[in-house]
């Protein structure tokens, strides 16, 4: 059975959903830089890095020593979810990696 296409909000808030997004990436690609998240929502590098600032004080990130940001605890609870994607997320990623580190290429899973 196929979802419903989600509707927009009425009430956008980009600030918001600039967040929302940014938590997502970390959660789901494993980690970004300001740089990065940036260009992901096509706006500027100061506008990532407060955004960035506030996810890593609510514990939604955390930086490492690389300046990269990765996932925090309040994202890393749903990581060990017992979620039909997080498992498939979990199965997958070891094997995806693989294929990028032997390809040197970009490597995904569409269901």
């Amino acid at each position: 059975m196929d979802k419903p296409l989600k509707t927009p909000s009425p009430y956008p808030i980009a600030s918001v959903d600039r967040a929302l997004r940014a938590a997502h990436t970390l959660q789901m690609e494993g980690g970004a830089t300001v740089s990065q998240i940036a260009e992901r929502f096509g706006g500027a590098r100061s506008t990532a890095h407060r955004i960035l600032a506030m996810l890593v004080y609510r514990d939604f990130a955390v930086q490492d020593e690389e300046r990269v940001y990765r996932a925090g605890p309040v994202l890393e609870l749903a990581t060990h979810s017992k979620s039909v994607v997080s498992r498939l997320r979990a199965a997958a990623l070891p094997h995806l990696h693989r294929i990028v580190d032997l390809l040197d290429e970009t490597a995904n899973l569409i269901v």
